[in-house]
């Protein structure tokens, strides 16, 4: 026995509690971790213990007493923080819960900031509150709730943040912003994401072309509106520093299976019943199938087939491809695809891919 030893009597309460069997072992818990906080007032994780077997107990007025010590005691601890937070979530005190998480926030780990903002917004659906109650001027705290918002599906909780952010000039990374881009094509709010996108990676077209990265010179992001690829076992798409037609850099989709597609698309925001020219260079060597790949242009939102080249067979050099088409009344994007008929049936081979072009001619014709 150690009477006079806080320690000892919050490690015996702490026992107690997990190996407790019975009500009588609970209040023997209760009454050790009592005895902690009056030999040591001062070490907020006696006031945590006691709040948590007062919780036991059924006893609310006894942890919110604990609670409040506990913040007096030790008012910026991420730990105090955090659970006082969830206490006052709990009892529906949502002010003092977000008091409490913003003190998490400035003092916690980056790491966890993101689990606080997620109970902040299933608590209050209010970003703007909790930008301002909680997040303050942290600009990781920022990320974090942009990442909680955007995985709630709520792109103008998302936008708002995302203002937020440009406005107060924090630091991010341009992968934390792909997520709001898809939400926003997803409504198909085409000016807004291209605005967002310019602003996440600072890229802009050429004059002239609505393509981004037209020449596979850049980095390619897999994401937003730059070439977004997939690869697996019957096809793969790489960038080429062995082969180009201008530049030092081609796009390589090497086939070999039952491909359903080339892998890479790139997303277009368009106009509705406008015309349209796209333009590329390819290359392919010892292409075989019998079902060759083709450059096609769809409305990804219907499904729809605007206009497809000519099949690709094996060939010598660079070819050029020039494939115009025409949006329908409501089109508001396009995707750039290389398609197969017949993706069931195996292909063999290496297609090449550079100085794609996309220009707007005007609108349709009557």
């Amino acid at each position: 026995m150690q009477p006079g030893n806080a320690e000892y009597w919050d490690a015996r309460a702490r026992l107690d509690f997990v190996t407790m069997e019975s009500v009588s072992g609970s209040s023997q818990s209760l009454s050790d971790v009592t005895t902690a906080t009056r030999l040591a007032p001062f070490v907020s994780r006696y006031w945590l213990d006691l709040a948590l077997i007062s919780l036991i107990h059924g006893d609310q007025a006894g942890q919110r007493k604990a609670i409040e010590r506990a913040i007096a005691v030790d008012p910026t601890s991420p730990d105090v923080a955090w659970a006082a937070g969830n206490f006052y979530l709990i009892n529906n005190d949502i002010e003092k819960a977000l008091e409490q998480f913003h003190v998490f926030v400035q003092h916690g780990r980056p790491q966890q900031q993101k689990a606080a903002l997620d109970l902040c917004w299933k608590a209050t659906g209010d970003v703007d509150r909790i930008l301002q109650k909680v997040v303050g001027n942290q600009g990781d705290a920022h990320i974090a709730l942009l990442l909680t918002v955007v995985e709630a599906g709520n792109a103008d909780a998302a936008l708002r943040v995302w203002r937020s952010i440009q406005k107060g000039n924090y630091v991010f990374q341009t992968e934390q912003v792909y997520g709001l881009v898809d939400l926003l094509l997803k409504r198909q709010d085409m000016a807004v994401a291209s605005e967002v996108w310019q602003q996440a990676t600072g890229r802009r077209h050429d004059p002239g072309n609505l393509i981004e990265n037209a020449g596979f010179e850049e980095e390619l992001l897999n994401a937003g509106f730059d070439w977004r690829f997939t690869s697996d076992e019957t096809r793969r798409a790489q960038v080429s520093s062995s082969e180009s037609h201008s530049g030092s850099r081609s796009i390589l989709i090497s086939f070999s299976g039952a491909a359903a597609d080339g892998g890479i698309t790139q997303l277009v925001p368009a106009s509705p019943s406008t015309r349209y020219v796209l333009t590329l260079f390819v290359k392919s060597r010892d292409i075989e199938s019998k079902s060759l790949p083709f450059i096609a242009v769809v409305d990804p939102d219907k499904g729809q087939l605007l206009a497809n080249a000519e099949p690709v067979a094996s060939m010598t050099g660079w070819n050029e491809i020039r494939l115009p088409f025409t949006t329908g009344p409501s089109t508001r994007l396009v995707a750039m695809k290389v398609l197969r008929n017949a993706e069931k049936l195996p292909i063999r081979g290496e297609l090449y891919l550079d100085d794609v072009v996309l220009n707007r001619v005007g609108a349709a014709t009557q």
